[in-house]
């Protein structure tokens, strides 16, 4: 929706993250490289879309989102490379998905 698209916010992302009890692993890496100046916990995660919609509109944007989603076909993503992305000052490391059948992400 047009007033929901004015609503797009840096502060909001949206990710795909593991379930809780696998974290504990990922948690342990990224404390020991985090940048400091961050607050939020290091909970492993993908970034999907950033940025994304504020919080007042997830209820609809997350609705929207499974009605175009429902035929979404899964897909197999594979990590076997690190890669740099610079940010102006910072920079984030990351790993490159490989994903099967290609394109599909």
């Amino acid at each position: 929706p047009p007033s929901a698209m004015s609503e797009v916010v840096a502060t909001s992302t949206l990710v795909c993250m593991p379930p809780p009890d696998q974290w504990e692993a990922f948690v342990a890496i990224k404390k020991k490289h985090m940048n400091p100046k961050i607050t939020r916990p290091p909970y492993p995660h993908i970034t999907l879309l950033a940025p994304f919609f504020s919080a007042k509109h997830f209820d609809r944007v997350s609705e929207q989102l499974c009605r175009e989603l429902l035929d979404f076909q899964p897909f197999h993503v594979v990590f076997r490379e690190f890669k740099v992305f610079r940010n102006g000052r910072s920079s984030t490391l990351y790993l490159a998905p490989e994903v099967q059948p290609e394109g599909t992400l």
